[in-house]
C-alpha cells in the first residue's frame, strides 16, 4: 500500500517537473524571439547609419540595399516570428542622418512579441539613434499620431512614408 502511494506521488512529481519545464521552455524561446527581433532591427538601423557615412547622409532606397556590404546576412530583415521570407520590416524612406531621434526609420507591422515589462502584444520600433524599443499599438499610434501632428518631423520622411504612416491612424 505505501509503495503504491509513493510509486503515485513519485509519478505526480515527474509529471509536474515536465509542465512546468515546458511552460519555462515556451516563455524563454517567446522571449528569445524577441530579443533576437530587437537585435535585428538594430543591426538594421546601424547598417542604415553605416549606409549614410558613405552616401553624404542619404539613406538607403530599400532595405535590399543594404545587403551584402552593410548586413550578410538576409535572415537579419526577418522576425524570427514571421513565416514571411521577405522583409517583416517596415522601412520608411526619406529620413536622413540629421534626422530627429523622434523619428521612426523602421518598425513591424504586426504584433510579434509581447512586452517583457508589461506582457501587452507590440510592435517593434527602430529610431535613428539605432535604439529599438517595443510599443503597445495604443502608445505605437500616438508616436506616428505625434510625428504626422509635428510639422518639423513630418517633412522629414517622403510622400510615400507619409501614406504609410496616415494608414497606421486608420
Amino acid at each position: 500500500m505505501i509503495k503504491k502511494v509513493l510509486i503515485i506521488g513519485l509519478v505526480i512529481l515527474i509529471v509536474l517537473t515536465g509542465i512546468i519545464t515546458s511552460v519555462i521552455y515556451i516563455y524563454n524561446k517567446e522571449e528569445g524571439r524577441f530579443y533576437k527581433c530587437r537585435t535585428n532591427m538594430r543591426i538594421i538601423l546601424t547598417a542604415i547609419g553605416k549606409y549614410q557615412q558613405d552616401n553624404q547622409g542619404q539613406s538607403p532606397p530599400d532595405l535590399q540595399q543594404l545587403l551584402t556590404k552593410y548586413i550578410n546576412d538576409p535572415s537579419i530583415l526577418r522576425c524570427p516570428c514571421d513565416k514571411n521570407k521577405k522583409s517583416s520590416y517596415i522601412y520608411l524612406t526619406g529620413l536622413s542622418s540629421k534626422s530627429s531621434v523622434e523619428c521612426i526609420i523602421i518598425f513591424e507591422n504586426k504584433l510579434n512579441h509581447k512586452n517583457p515589462q508589461d506582457g501587452l502584444l507590440g510592435h517593434m520600433v527602430g529610431f535613428p539613434d539605432a535604439e529599438a524599443e517595443i510599443f503597445s499599438e495604443r502608445n505605437f499610434k500616438s508616436l506616428v499620431k505625434m510625428i504626422l501632428d509635428t510639422d518639423d518631423l513630418r517633412n522629414e520622411y517622403s510622400k510615400e512614408s507619409i501614406k504609410i504612416l496616415e494608414n497606421i491612424l486608420k
